[in-house]
């Protein structure tokens, strides 16, 4: 299920980033900042336990932290559904998942430090 982090989820939250890689953004905030300043964070849960999280930050810059393609894939979906602003994305260049770029129409904008930064635009739907 992937749904808001809300200010309730902090042990959950906290125990997923100890086990995750140290060197990633998300690792260096503070949760209360997150869940109070982040534009948006979701969370993909399954039995009780943080699989996988999204943020975006003032900047607009997503950051994903997660392990399987399927947990991917969500957060992506439900970040494209909620976007109300164009995002960016930085990402290695051996990212495994590159491929949900096309899919969800990020594009490339620059590289730099090994990095590639890609920009998804805003599309208003109409309702």
């Amino acid at each position: 299920m992937i749904r808001r982090l809300k200010s309730k989820d902090k042990l959950n939250f906290l125990d997923f980033c100890l086990n995750k890689d140290k060197d990633l953004k998300t690792i260096n905030y503070n949760f209360s900042n997150i869940v109070k300043r982040s534009g948006v964070c979701f969370v993909y849960e399954a039995n009780d336990d943080f699989r996988g999280i999204l943020t975006v930050d003032k900047r607009q810059y997503v950051e994903i932290l997660a392990d399987t393609f399927k947990i991917v894939d969500g957060l992506l979906r439900v970040l494209v559904w909620n976007q109300n602003c164009d995002v960016y994305w930085e990402l290695p260049k051996d990212y495994k998942f590159k491929f949900l770029l096309k899919k969800y129409k990020f594009y490339f904008v620059n590289e730099k430090d090994g990095k590639i930064i890609t920009r998804r635009k805003y599309f208003k739907r109409i309702k």
